[in-house]
Order: structure tokens, then sequence, then C-alpha cells
């Protein structure tokens, strides 16, 4: 876990055990908290942005089982795009 701090803002960082950023959480000016999920292979396959006081917005990544890093769609908040 890392703390960043300025004037303006708070953020502490997180990451898991395989060095992965899974978490954001800002305080202080415009606060939220950002989530992360990753597969198998490392890819964020779902994110979750929720503002203070605001709707959590949702993202999730669909990804070609045949290429490795090959995105095919993103859905926000289950519309694909």
């Amino acid at each position: 876990m890392y703390q960043y701090d300025t004037l303006s803002r708070v953020q502490t960082l997180t990451w898991d055990g395989q060095g992965r950023l899974v978490k954001v959480v800002q305080t202080v000016v415009n606060p939220f908290v950002w989530t992360a999920l990753y597969d198998g292979l490392d890819r964020r396959i779902r994110t979750t942005y929720t503002p203070d006081g605001g709707a959590t917005v949702t993202t999730t990544s669909m990804f070609d089982p045949e290429v490795e890093f090959l995105e095919l769609g993103l859905a926000i908040d289950g519309a694909w795009n």
C-alpha cells in the first residue's frame, strides 16, 4: 500500500501479491474508490469506480480467447460498446 499526498488530494494505492493495482482510494478533493479485478492472464477484466455520493460505474472487458491481449469489447454498466 502506498499513500500519495498533496495539498489538494490524498490517494491510497493498493497492489495485490502479483504487483497489480487493485484499489485506489482518493480523499479530500473529489473523493472516490476505484477497484480492479484481473483474470488468470493478468488482464484487467472488471473495474468499479464509485465517486463519493454518486453512482457506481462498472466496466467489463471481453478478450479474444485465442489472442492473449486482444480486447474485443468493453461493457459500461452492462451495455456493450
